[in-house]
């Protein structure tokens, strides 16, 4: 492999377990934040109800972070390996549909729309955030499977076993190269 690939699948792996790692509480905010019935009396109550308001705004947070990580991040990041160049994000995410990465580029899209509504919206509109909490919830099917697409690629391109990438990642296993180059188009290192 050359030290290029070898950069992009180590820049891969990296982010699928930042990717992972996002997941996992993400899921954990997901289940405590419906675990009571998200209705717009309940997003009325936050102001007076702090624990409450701060389970929303974790589950918010990890949504967008999460979108950011795998669209911006990972995804680019798993072009490069193939050798494309990643381009905008809804042309790699129409890339991403093809491989089979993701089932549907418009629902990430639509995701994307939401997290920002929810970002510069909040909670102007008590039945519509209410609304949108419940619409953000149902994105949770989709993101497993994502992430468990591109954790295939880590197993069958690289023979890195989810329990395997935090190894796969540490100094010991890395090549001699202390800092890599960004990969041309990784938008995951370019400012904003």
């Amino acid at each position: 492999m050359s030290r290029t690939r070898e950069e992009a699948m180590l820049r891969f792996l990296a982010t699928l377990e930042i990717a992972r790692r996002e997941l996992t509480v993400l899921e954990y905010s997901h289940a405590k934040l419906f675990s009571q019935t998200m209705d717009a009396d309940r997003v009325r109550r936050l102001t007076d109800d702090m624990p409450d308001a701060e389970t929303l705004e974790a589950f918010v947070s990890r949504f967008g972070r999460f979108q950011d990580t795998v669209g911006d991040k990972l995804l680019a990041r798993a072009l490069a390996m193939l050798l494309e160049t990643p381009r905008s994000l809804i042309d790699n995410l129409s890339r991403a549909e093809q491989l089979g990465w993701i089932a549907d580029a418009e629902s990430w899209i639509k995701a994307r729309e939401l997290r920002n509504r929810l970002i510069h919206e909040y909670m102007t509109d008590a039945d519509r955030f209410a609304a949108d909490i419940r619409a953000a919830g149902g994105f949770m099917g989709m993101f497993r499977e994502s992430y468990a697409a591109f954790l295939a690629v880590a197993e069958e391109r690289f023979g890195v076993a989810e329990q395997m990438l935090a190894t796969a990642l540490s100094p010991a296993s890395r090549p001699e190269t202390a800092h890599p180059k960004p990969i041309q188009g990784d938008v995951g290192n370019q400012r904003r």
